[in-house]
Parts: C-alpha cells; structure tokens; sequence
C-alpha cells in the first residue's frame, strides 16, 4: 500500500515531534539539563552534528540519546523521503 508524499510528510513529522519531546523531557529529567541544554542536546543529536557532548547520568541517559539518535535520524529520513 503506497502513501501519499504529504500523508508520509505528516506521519514523518508527527514522529519526530514526539521523538523530539520525549528526548527533551527524559534530558531534562535523568541528566538534569536545564529546558534549554535539553532542547540543544535533542537538535545537535538528531542533526548529527554531534559537537562531542557525551550524557553526565549514567547508563539510562546513555539509553535515552541512543534512542534519540536511531528513532531521531530514521523519523527524519522517513518525513524527507516523502518530499523526494
């Protein structure tokens, strides 16, 4: 069953939205990161520009940003292949 390019679009995006909340309250929570170095962590994660932040909190924030990585980088992939 093919989808539409917007129907993708808004699935893709709706994902990534979720993965991006999801990623800022767990930084904000486990790593105790302000809103703001949550929301930076998150973007610079999914981005992949990486500039060599490593989590502070142990192995459950180690979890969360390698979740945020894989879900992040394939919602975005997936919401871009509905515009190509």
């Amino acid at each position: 069953m093919r989808r539409s390019p917007l129907s993708r679009i808004r699935r893709g995006a709706i994902t990534l939205a979720a993965i991006f909340l999801v990623s800022v309250a767990g930084f904000r929570l486990l790593g105790e990161y302000t809103w703001l170095e949550s929301v930076w962590l998150v973007v610079v994660t999914i981005s992949t520009v990486g500039y060599a932040e490593s989590p502070q909190g142990g192995s459950g924030l180690q979890i969360l940003m390698i979740l945020c990585i894989v879900l992040g980088v394939s919602a975005s992939v997936y919401t871009c292949g509905g515009l190509i």
